[in-house]
């Protein structure tokens, strides 16, 4: 542990006397207590001495995925077989199973006598005539009767009411106390809860019903008669309540809470779900504890855990925050409705009707989202991983302000010509309305059809001009600043020009140079567009200096991307279910991809091939026989030297020369052969898929909700 002192503790920003665990977590032990933090803020402290909080620190700190066993072991002075065993034993018992155990041999003690034990004290026995009349001593009795889990006696809980069940998997049994005269027994912390007085409840005689044993999990809810209710389903959801305290953790999210009215998340999500099945956990819970989870960066419901959920509770205003389970419950009941397409819909036309102005320009593009599960999904590239897999894909429409409007879920064996087409404009036109609408684009929406497609629907359209085009003369262009109120002003060079070939729409071409003298085109509609078209021009062309600063405003997206993905885990799997796809859904040919994966793979060699024949070409035409030096000086020997090196080189650009002719023959023959495969095959006929897709209602039912915390 001594070896772990930070020796560089303030250029770290730690204190001098923390000790780092990893890059996050670190530690400060002060006046015989240790205080634990990840980054800047405090994740537990615990007295130094409590074995059992330190070792319980420890699983913490691995549970939440903040460090490696080896680390944590090296810091806290565990053995990394030891803390197995720990580790074992707290998943089986809990914090129980980390009390450690007392030295030397262990009590014996046979069925028999434990059933004995139990028979006599159910008879209504004291401890000390069972102890006396099985020649034992009063303390086994005792240690027996709590390891068979016997409810003890004393004389207030003969006349206590029976605990009650409760939904949601939050129920909390209340164990009375026991004392059991002479032997005086430690009592058991009972939780606070509201009980009316004693003397007003029925009495129920121990000795003949023996009340049902309920594990505590979590603390009671306002009172025994709303645990009743709840398990009898009289009550549709739990109320908020607050109350004042200090030193909240996690308070600062309640500034998050404050402004989610104006989101309209609940009020949408209950005109679309109505009301779940009653319980004390319902829709409204569900919602405020994923945006909960969001505001505190929480990536999976599991990571709850390691959170204290009466903090968080408080935070709810509610006594304690749902279990893990009752979160997968909850969202389990929300998918089955199936309403998560027309609840993201309804918030989306919020945002739009809220600001109108921003819908001026909308920017689409398709995120990937990689999957490492081991369904047979399609595959596609992804950018950002550089390389082939299989994925998911969403089509994100951002307003010109950056903000996202909506989320189209589409396979990623279709284009991006028919994912838009078909899903997206539609959508966007559900959501916005009629009217004439630009939307912005990358290069992969370079397409005759889709221009055609975009204008059919009444789309004016933005994107980068693809393929091999002439530069414009430099004396065209001008430099023409920008400037947005909030942001700093841009100044570009411009040059306008049109594109009109046979088959295209003509279009504004808007080339923009750049630093290194190069050249990047947009293409854009205009009201030559429509007038080709013999349709109504519409308003007035905007200027291109407007037209260059929507383009390259698309990077916002791919910035909010990043963002998401890293803060929001918006690549996250919300569940491992999937659903039958439809077999007859077009997909890619397993033979024509293996057809393209060896013509792919024959290029490259044959790149190679010429590269290398070229250098060997340059080095032969450059080398001299020995004939043919006009000097003579050389001798024999050297001359027979370099005439077997420059029959050598011949003979190499020969063998060169025929290999590339072979690659060129063999690329030639598979580039014919997967011209005469099909592309597309159903998938029913697909080898390398299984006939599923990845169910996407819990997914955009979670994002819905990351897009309004965010």
């Amino acid at each position: 542990m001594a070896a772990m002192q930070l020796d560089l503790g303030l250029d770290s920003g730690l204190p001098r006397d923390a000790v780092s665990v990893n890059g996050r977590v670190w530690f400060r032990d002060l006046d015989g207590n240790r205080a634990v933090f990840v980054n800047q803020d405090a994740f537990y402290c615990y007295p130094v001495d409590d074995v059992v909080l330190h070792r319980f620190c420890a699983i913490q700190l691995v549970e939440a995925g903040l460090v490696k066993v080896g680390e944590i072991c090296v810091a806290f002075g565990i053995h990394d077989r030891a803390f197995s065993r720990y580790h074992s034993s707290f998943r089986k018992q809990g914090i129980a199973g980390l009390v450690p155990g007392k030295a030397g041999r262990k009590t014996i003690r046979t069925g028999s006598l434990a059933a004995g034990v139990v028979q006599r004290y159910q008879k209504g026995k004291s401890s000390s005539a069972i102890a006396q009349e099985m020649g034992i001593s009063a303390s086994t009795v005792l240690r027996t009767l709590r390891d068979e889990e016997v409810l003890l006696r004393s004389g207030v809980d003969a006349h206590r009411p029976l605990p009650f069940g409760v939904d949601d998997g939050n129920a909390s049994s209340v164990e009375p106390q026991s004392a059991t005269p002479p032997i005086v027994e430690p009592p058991i912390v009972e939780p606070p809860i509201d009980e009316p007085p004693i003397d007003e409840l029925p009495t129920v005689e121990s000795q003949t019903i023996e009340p049902p044993m309920v594990q505590a999990t979590s603390i009671p809810y306002a009172s025994p008669l709303d645990r009743f209710a709840t398990t009898m389903g009289w009550i549709e959801e739990g109320p908020v309540e607050y109350e004042s305290a200090d030193g909240v953790p996690c308070a600062g999210v309640l500034l998050g809470l404050a402004v989610l009215e104006d989101t309209h998340l609940v009020e949408e999500a209950r005109a679309a779900y109505g009301q779940l099945r009653n319980g004390w956990y319902g829709l409204r819970s569900l919602l405020w504890t994923l945006v909960v989870m969001a505001l505190l960066r929480i990536k999976r419901p599991e990571q709850l855990k390691s959170y204290d959920p009466v903090s968080l509770g408080q935070v709810l205003g509610m006594p304690r925050v749902a279990e893990v389970k009752t979160i997968r419950r909850k969202l389990d009941e929300v998918a089955e409705l199936g309403k998560a397409a027309a609840w993201h819909r309804a918030l989306a036309c919020r945002r739009a009707e809220e600001n109108p102005a921003a819908l001026a320009t909308l920017y689409i593009d398709g995120h990937v989202r990689a999957y490492y599960g081991r369904h047979r999904i399609g595959q596609t590239r992804i950018s950002r991983l550089k390389r082939v897999m299989r994925a998911e894909e969403d089509y994100w429409v951002h307003q010109s302000n950056g903000q996202p409007l909506l989320v189209v879920h589409e396979s990623v064996d279709s284009s991006f010509h028919k994912a838009l087409v078909n899903r997206v404009l539609p959508e966007i036109r559900e959501v916005v309305g009629e009217g004439r609408l630009r939307v912005v684009f990358d290069r992969e929406g370079w397409s005759r059809e889709l221009f055609q497609d975009s204008l059919r629907l009444r789309f004016n359209f933005i994107t980068y001009r693809k393929g091999d085009y002439e530069s414009l003369p430099d004396s065209e262009f001008e430099a023409v600043a920008f400037s947005v109120p909030g942001q700093p002003e841009v100044e570009y060079e411009l040059a306008e020009s049109t594109l009109r070939e046979k088959g295209w729409p003509e279009l504004r071409v808007i080339a923009v140079k750049k630093k290194n003298g190069g050249q990047t085109h947009i293409v854009a509609t205009g009201q030559l567009t429509w007038q080709s078209l013999g349709l109504d021009l519409g308003e007035a062309d905007p200027p291109a200096v407007q037209i260059a600063w929507w383009m390259f405003g698309r990077w916002t997206q791919e910035n909010w991307f990043k963002y998401m993905r890293i803060e929001y885990a918006l690549d996250v799997l919300a569940d491992y279910d999937v659903e039958l796809e439809d077999q007859e859904h077009p997909v890619v040919n397993p033979q024509w991809r293996e057809l393209d994966r060896q013509a792919a793979s024959v290029r490259e060699s044959l790149t190679r091939a010429q590269a290398k024949y070229a250098a060997l070409q340059l080095k032969f035409e450059s080398a001299q026989r020995p004939e043919d030096l006009e000097d003579g000086s050389a001798s024999n020997g050297s001359a027979k030297q370099e005439d077997a090196s420059f029959q050598d080189l011949q003979q190499r650009c020969w063998e060169q020369r025929d290999g590339i002719f072979k690659l060129s023959a063999e690329l030639d023959r598979l580039r014919a052969e997967r011209k005469a495969t099909p592309k597309k095959t159903p998938l029913r006929e697909a080898d390398d898929r299984d006939p599923v897709r990845l169910s996407y209602e819990r997914k955009l039912f979670t994002d819905t909700v990351k897009l309004s915390a965010y």
